[in-house]
């Protein structure tokens, strides 16, 4: 088989003449380009197409990205550090610190149950001694009697309505440590 063109193209004539005549401003020199740095076969490159977008831009937009990703992942290794960094918090920490008002004023109310329930007894113990006084003289001290069994009943009913006691002591000691678990927690929560 022949081509009718390869008799116009010889090996002295040129094949880089068939080459310019078919490729136009698509020719250049391979060797030479293959030999340059990468700026300059870019750049040769880009003169010979026409691209729908500005490679300097995506090449900006990238490096953008590239310094965003960047920002990123120091902000997340530093928040993780921080996050490391924080003491663990007990399963059982309230979720808001106890205030201290709060707890002094559930002691006063608590002592002052518990003040009662003492006078309670007191008067329970000075009550059987009128009864078993009046019971003696039961003729004599039926008014006795019947105000003695009243004040034991009404002391009874006051010590059955009085709460355990709580030691408080205990809660104030603690209370501290409870809540620096709860600014922790809080902390960790904000953090991570």
């Amino acid at each position: 088989m022949s081509f009718p063109w390869a008799r116009e193209y010889t090996p002295t004539n040129g094949v880089m003449k068939f080459l310019d005549e078919r490729l136009g401003a698509l020719s250049f020199d391979p060797l030479a380009f293959a030999q340059s740095d990468a700026k300059s076969q870019l750049a040769t490159l880009l003169s010979l197409v026409e691209l729908p977008f500005d490679p300097s831009e995506l090449a900006a937009q990238r490096k953008q990205l590239y310094d965003t990703r960047t920002d990123v992942g120091r902000s997340l290794k530093e928040a993780e550090g921080m996050l490391a960094s924080l003491a663990e918090v007990p399963e059982d920490t309230p979720l808001e610190e106890v205030s201290l008002a709060s707890v002094l004023e559930q002691k006063e109310n608590h002592d002052a149950w518990v003040s009662r329930a003492i006078d309670s007894q007191t008067r329970a113990r000075f009550a059987r001694e009128r009864l078993d006084a009046a019971k003696m003289a039961l003729e004599d001290a039926k008014a006795e009697f019947d105000a003695a069994t009243f004040d034991l009943e009404e002391a009874t009913d006051a010590i059955l309505l009085a709460p355990e006691p709580v030691d408080f002591s205990a809660i104030l000691r603690d209370l501290e440590s409870t809540n620096e678990a709860v600014r922790l927690r809080l902390e960790r929560e904000r953090v991570g």
